[in-house]
């Protein structure tokens, strides 16, 4: 695949930088694609390092277009993230650039004109069995995508201070979607403490949201599922 513009749905935390998602109305997989920086390597990492989200006197967001520069021999899918796309490095503007003369576009825009537009046919997200905050290596290898935009009901968001020696407190948020309620899903919107400031203690009697499923950790072998995005609801 050529060069193509693609409107950010997705810039949140990761360990090591940015998962980053755009959308373009032209590409498989509902149009997503999350882009990787890592086109040499045997693994399916997902992380845009922080130089590249802030470099050229801007800071890339939700809502921005950019032109994505794809690594054209490079075609193998991740099992678990087949919307990943990986970038070609050597290009000129290393892998994507902000088209400046496009303003940002508003999370209306993207409410109004992607997400209620994404066909919403899962009675449980990720074809879980039983609604989740995780699943296994094989239902995230079943359910045929890791990425998606949803409307949900009853969204509250709470700080959570992990048992684990060091962990620092994160944000975690529950909600209800096609009548079944999700606990203790993590929030990566920002940075941790950012997260915790904009959120904690909120609750939203609708909402609108982005929700990816991350590569299993090392410690259980799981996949998690992260809210990644924040595009606006009405608050209680």
């Amino acid at each position: 695949m050529a060069s193509f513009d693609g409107i950010i749905v997705a810039c949140s935390r990761k360990q090591g930088g940015y998962c980053v998602v755009v959308w373009n109305h032209d590409l498989d997989h509902n149009g997503f694609r999350r882009l990787v920086w890592k086109p040499d390597s045997d693994d399916f990492g997902d992380e845009i390092p922080k130089f590249l989200i802030n470099r050229d006197n801007y800071s890339l967001n939700v809502g921005d277009v950019i032109t994505v520069y794809p690594d054209l021999k490079r075609h193998d899918a991740s099992p678990i993230q087949p919307e990943n796309m990986y970038l070609w490095q050597e290009s000129t503007f290393r892998g994507f650039h902000k088209k400046k003369e496009y303003p940002r576009i508003t999370n209306d825009y993207l409410v109004e004109n992607i997400l209620r537009r994404l066909p919403q046919n899962d009675e449980n997200l990720f074809g879980m069995s039983l609604p989740s905050h995780r699943i296994t290596v094989e239902e995230a290898k079943a359910s045929g995508y890791s990425f998606t935009m949803v409307e949900v009901r009853n969204l509250a968001f709470t700080e959570d201070r992990p048992s684990r020696a060091n962990a620092e407190p994160r944000t975690v948020a529950s909600f209800v979607f096609n009548g079944r309620k999700y606990s203790d899903i993590r929030v990566t919107v920002g940075d941790k403490a950012e997260d915790i400031k904009r959120f904690a203690g909120r609750s939203f009697e609708t909402a609108y949201i982005a929700l990816s499923l991350a590569q299993p950790f090392e410690y259980d072998g799981m996949c998690y599922v992260c809210l990644c995005a924040f595009y606006g609801g009405v608050e209680k």
